[in-house]
């Protein structure tokens, strides 16, 4: 049956409250007229197993503790307020309703308790009851707004519930669900449920109290909160009990009086995170062995723990992390017990956050520093650490300078990787350091990025590992390249004198070099480290180097490269060459690459000078690329190079024979060339970067022949050519932070030679000498340090070759080159062409 109190009715149980009572039966959602019900020292009797509904605007209150305004009797004639069993005709004090079984009430009004009782209450629960309190409903009392007994109950509260002097919801000896939306508050307590069985509460509203725990529940419950717990005198929550969760929700705000969130007192009480959250507080026990026995941070979860932790378990996952949780307090793990960090997981440690206890990670641990102090945080793990994950001792992007130490054990198992950020330079540069007190066994790869460091010759090297205990040389092996500036980093061990200990450290000088050609051999009484004393040079710096000097001579040409048997007509041409080279930078790198340039042109005009002279303009374009490598004397890493460009431009040449091209010539170009260019250092990423501008030459020769028999000539020409170079790389900053420039431009090139051919009608062999000489090396500059292509300043040439005229108008020339400079500097190629005068 359903009954609607639309209006609030009171009086003694008489005839007249009889009549009421039929009429409500008879008509359900009867009107009567009144506005308080239970203004009289007798109250209403309904009926079990039947729903109320108290509408808005009507209020409930019995203002005689003698009474409840309304009282619904069950099969029991008895009524548990505890501590005190009071048979039904004396129950004292009454609450505004008494509710004793198997009924549902919905509130959208107000209900109260006796104002003048001792022990006032609003409702009272006593079996199989459900209140729904909804959005606007009030339910107060003095010292309890809701009471509940035997039985299951069930609070469902999206309005307000308030203790004035007690408890807002009082529970005993009964399973209760609560769900709250609301407000619950008790200047006792919001939630007691010391003497209840299992119970659950269903928090995103807010639960308060001002003199004690806003919730205390006792065993076999859970707490699931996405809302605000708050006390101003006590721990927000209190696990009187064992065996209950906690389980925090997006939107949790735990607040206790001293920052304590939780104080767990019994024991395998278990804190659930999920979603995403912060909490500021401690969660701890007032007794021995009664800590959390579990910390469960869920997949998917981010989770910030400021406060300071304490668990008790004998198991290796008490913590157990498979989410995201960040530490910036202390986890003290008790009993023998550790924690555990799933695969997938991040557990990340505070400004200088603690870990008490063994851990065993297979997913990731990261260390983040908050200070600006500029001298990093010490995060220590007192306790055992098993690694079969990644070790972050720092953010990426930045040298904190933190270090992790650990006073036990360190052993490192299958995918254990420790990760450092360092500013390389010198002996005393910043890096992230790990300290071990114990052993260290198993194997870990240690990877360091440099972050913002040039590069420096070490001489004790830049410590980043110490051990206390036993070790292996291969407990701790290199990941990858470590690199600063243009040069290259190598870890090293080394005993430590008197004890059992070691250290790990970077040096700029290898452990062993592998042999070659170009150094001393080394004996067996010198070590490696004594022969090469300078910094080991990267291989990048090789093909910087050499990418620069190949954007600047790529479309290099001279007059004979375009120049027809005799130009009588306008001419076109086109030419095709490929050359390889062999070059070494800095003394230990050895570059090799293969070059190859198409390059077509054509007069566009030409004036008569003079009476024989002429002055001939022209077009020309070209396409080029360059691939190669540099590889490293002493380590053996490579790194590739690459440049693809165009160019285009315009010639002059000014003949003072036009007829026979004998005498003086001028021969004058310009060009725009832009290029894009690759260097891929071996385990590094690629980088990519542009370069382009202007090239120009001026070149002066005479051209004079001797007779020869059988209607040949020998032909001279003795050439002078000046190349401006003055395409320039764009600065490039690569992604290991170091800044790279191109060095050498507005290099001039000056060549000096002689050309000698045999003139016939139908072949010229010919054979070109020249010397060239550059007045700045092609380079590169990493970090503020040069280095150049060696050998380059003073290059002799010689290119021998031959020049057929196919019918009249169609040449076709094929000639060889070869260039040699110091330190075994080396270019040679060929090239052919064919020129067609129309």
């Amino acid at each position: 049956m359903f009954y609607h109190l639309k209006r609030t009715i009171y009086g003694s149980f008489n005839a007249t409250t009889l009549c009421h009572l039929i009429l409500m039966m008879l008509y359900p959602s009867m009107t009567i007229a009144a506005t308080h019900l239970g203004d009289s020292d007798s109250g209403w009797f309904l009926f079990s197993d039947t729903d109320y509904i108290v509408e808005k605007n009507i209020t409930v209150s019995s203002n005689s503790w003698r009474q409840s305004a309304i009282t619904i009797p069950g099969k029991s004639n008895l009524i548990d307020i505890s501590p005190v069993i009071y048979p039904l005709p004396d129950l004292s004090p009454f609450p505004g309703i008494a509710l004793p079984e198997s009924v549902t009430l919905t509130n959208y009004g107000v209900i109260s308790g006796p104002n003048e009782a001792p022990r006032s209450a609003g409702v009272a629960f006593f079996n199989h009851g459900v209140l729904n309190n909804m959005r606007g409903g009030i339910i107060r009392g003095d010292d309890h707004a809701i009471m509940l007994g035997y039985g299951q109950q069930s609070v469902n509260n999206d309005g307000t519930i308030n203790a004035t002097l007690g408890n807002a919801i009082s529970i005993n000896n009964n399973l209760a669900i609560i769900r709250n939306r609301g407000d619950i508050t008790g200047e006792e307590r919001g939630i007691d449920a010391r003497d209840s069985g299992p119970l659950q509460i269903l928090n995103i509203g807010k639960i308060a109290a001002n003199k004690h725990e806003a919730i205390v529940i006792n065993t076999d419950s859970q707490v699931v909160n996405a809302g605000k717990i708050e006390s101003l005198g006590a721990p927000a929550i209190l696990m009187a009990g064992g065996n209950n969760d906690l389980i925090l929700q997006t939107g949790s705000q735990l607040a206790g009086k001293e920052g304590t969130a939780l104080l767990s007192n019994g024991q395998n009480n278990k804190l659930v995170l999920a979603g995403k959250g912060r909490e500021d507080g401690n969660f701890l026990s007032n007794l021995a062995d009664n800590g959390l026995g579990r910390i469960t941070v869920q997949q998917n979860s981010e989770w910030i723990l400021n406060g300071i932790l304490q668990a008790f378990g004998t198991d290796d996952d008490v913590l157990d992390v498979a989410g995201n949780l960040t530490l910036g307090g202390t986890l003290t793990i008790e009993g023998g017990g550790g924690a555990t960090v799933e695969k997938g997981g991040i557990l990340a440690m505070g400004d200088n956050g603690t870990l008490k206890g063994q851990l065993f990670n297979q997913g990731m641990m990261a260390f983040e520093e908050s200070s600006t102090s500029g001298h990093g945080s010490v995060f220590t793990l007192a306790g055992n650490l098993i690694n079969a994950g990644d070790i972050f001792l720092s953010p990426a992007g930045r040298v904190a300078g933190n270090t992790l130490a650990i006073t036990g054990d360190f052993e490192g198992q299958a995918n254990s990787t420790l990760h450092l950020n360092g500013r390389l330079n010198g002996d005393a540069s910043p890096i992230e350091h790990m300290t071990i007190a114990g052993n260290a066994s198993g194997m870990t790869e240690v990877a360091v990025t440099n972050v913002g460091g040039t590069g420096a010759s070490t001489l004790e090297g830049i410590e980043i590992i110490t051990v206390g205990g036993r070790s292996s040389e291969n407990t701790f092996v290199q990941k990858g390249r470590i690199i600063a500036g243009r040069y290259d980093y190598f870890l090293h061990r080394e005993e430590v004198s008197r004890s059992d200990g070691s250290r790990w450290f970077l040096s700029s000088k290898p452990q062993q070099r592998p042999p070659a050609n170009d150094f001393p051999t080394i004996s067996p009484q010198t070590s490696a480290s004594a022969v090469v004393t300078a910094p080991v040079l990267r291989p990048e710096v090789g093909s910087y180097a050499v990418n620069n000097a190949a954007t600047n001579s790529m479309f290099v040409t001279r007059l004979t490269d375009r120049q027809p048997a005799n130009n009588v007509a306008s001419t076109l041409w086109f030419r095709q060459s490929g050359t390889h080279q062999q070059s070494r930078a800095g003394g230990q790198l050895e570059n090799v690459g293969n070059q190859y340039v198409t390059q077509l042109g054509g007069e566009v005009t030409r004036f008569s000078v003079g009476q024989r002279g002429a002055l001939h303009f022209g077009v020309m374009a070209g396409y080029g690329s360059s691939r190669g490598h540099s590889e490293s004397d002493i380590t053996g890493y490579r790194s590739k190079n690459s440049v693809n460009g165009y160019s285009s431009g315009i010639n002059m040449t000014w003949y003072a024979d036009e007829q026979q091209h004998h005498g003086f010539y001028s021969d004058n170009w310009v060009q725009y060339s832009a290029f894009k260019n690759n260097v891929k250092g071996e385990q590094l990423a690629n980088e990519s970067y542009h370069s382009q501008g202007l090239t120009a030459s001026t070149e002066l020769g005479y051209t004079f022949s001797l007779p020869l028999a059988n209607s040949r000539k020998l032909v001279l020409q003795p050439q002078i050519q000046t190349i401006w170079m003055g395409v320039d790389a764009d600065d490039h900053q690569e992604s290991n932070g170091s800044r790279v420039k191109s060095t050498g431009k507005n290099n001039v090139l000056t060549r000096t030679g002689i050309r000698v051919a045999v003139d016939s009608p139908a072949l010229r062999p010919f054979v070109e000498v020249s010397w060239l000489h550059n007045s700045k090396q092609a380079g590169v500059s990493i970090d503020d340090i040069t280095t150049d292509v060696d050998g380059t300043p003073d290059i002799f040439e010689i290119k021998p070759g031959i020049r057929a005229q196919l019918f009249s108008g169609l040449d076709v020339i094929a000639e060889a080159g070869l260039q040699k400079g110091a330190n075994h500097y080396q270019n040679m190629g060929g090239m052919i062409g064919i020129r067609y005068a129309f």
